[in-house]
């Protein structure tokens, strides 16, 4: 997944975050987590 915006609400949840991390996100159908691969 490729987020461009830091302003998107996905995008502000990645901000700061290192690679090899997970975020968890509030989403509308429950917690969503991601693991950071990449940063570029």
């Amino acid at each position: 997944m490729c987020i461009r915006d830091s302003e998107s609400p996905l995008g502000k949840v990645l901000v700061g975050v290192k690679v090899g991390e997970v975020v968890r996100v509030n989403a509308p159908r429950g917690v969503t987590e991601f693991r950071v691969l990449r940063v570029e």
